[in-house]
C-alpha cells in the first residue's frame, strides 16, 4: 500500500508542477544529501551524558561478566504487585515476562531470569553455583548469613555472584 501511496503522491507532484519537475527533484536531492549524515550518525555522538537509571547502570556491569545469563530478584514492589494480581484473569500473558524492566536484555546482553518468589530465591541460594544475580540493596539483609561475591553496588542495586 505504501509503495502506492509514494507513486501516486509522486505522479500528482509531477502534474501540479509540470515544467518545475527537475527543479524540485534537484531540490529534494540537495535537501536529503544534507539531511542525511544526521540520521546515519548515531545519537551516542550526540549525547554522550546520558544518565542512566541505577538499574540500567547495574544491567551494564553485568554486561561484563563472563555468565551467558543472570538471576534478576524482582524488587519488592513489583513481587508485591504480582501477589495482588495473582488471579489470571487481571493481567496480560505479557505482564509479568520482563520482570519490570524489559531493557534488562538490551543493557546487559545476556538472559534474564527473574525471580517472583522468595521462596525460589531462598532455594536458587541454597545451592552455590558461581551465579550472577541483581537485587534491591534492601534485600541484601535476606542473604545476611551467606558469604558472597559482590560484584557491583550502587545506591539501589547490587549485583552479587554466589
Amino acid at each position: 500500500m505504501y509503495p502506492f501511496l509514494a507513486l501516486l503522491i509522486a505522479q500528482s507532484l509531477i502534474r501540479i508542477w509540470g515544467t518545475h519537475t527537475y527543479q524540485i527533484v534537484t531540490l529534494a536531492i540537495i535537501v536529503l544529501a544534507i539531511q542525511t549524515p544526521y540520521t546515519l550518525v548515531s545519537q551516542k555522538h550526540f549525547f554522550k551524558d546520558t544518565n542512566l537509571s541505577t538499574r540500567n547502570q547495574a544491567y551494564l556491569a553485568i554486561s561484563k561478566e563472563k555468565d551467558a545469563q543472570f538471576y534478576y530478584y524482582v524488587p519488592f514492589a513489583e513481587r508485591q504487585a504480582k501477589a495482588i494480581l495473582s488471579d489470571p484473569n487481571l493481567y496480560t500473558s505479557m505482564t509479568w515476562r520482563y520482570a519490570g524492566s524489559p531493557c534488562a536484555h538490551y543493557y546487559s546482553n545476556k538472559k534474564v531470569v527473574p525471580l517472583y518468589e522468595t521462596k525460589d530465591f531462598e532455594k536458587r541460594l541454597k545451592k552455590p553455583t558461581s551465579t550472577l544475580y541483581l537485587l534491591e540493596n534492601g534485600d541484601l539483609k535476606s542473604i545476611d548469613g551467606i558469604k558472597y561475591q559482590l560484584r557491583y553496588q550502587n545506591p539501589e542495586y547490587s549485583v552479587i555472584r554466589y
